[in-house]
């Protein structure tokens, strides 16, 4: 019921409502390609970069950026041993 999944070509959104906490992370991006997500961030100085593209013991590679107006926003992809 707390759980939205909804996708656009490629990407994914996730969006996730955590009562009675506090938790800036509450949405997750899926993407294709999340190294040159990262890379062209970079480029267009998108928000403040968090931490670089990292492989994650629950098979996904993400990095996370907060967004002007403070959001953390982690995107990531499914590492291929995962699928």
């Amino acid at each position: 019921d707390d759980y939205l999944t909804t996708h656009y070509q490629s990407v994914e959104l996730h969006f996730q409502l955590i009562r009675g906490v506090f938790a800036p992370r509450t949405a997750y991006v899926r993407v294709t390609g999340v190294d040159a997500w990262h890379a062209r961030a970079q480029q267009l100085g998108s928000g403040e970069l968090l931490s670089a593209p990292t492989d994650q013991f629950y098979g996904i590679r993400e990095f996370s950026l907060r967004d002007p107006d403070g959001n953390v926003l982690p995107l990531g992809e499914y590492l291929p041993q995962a699928k």
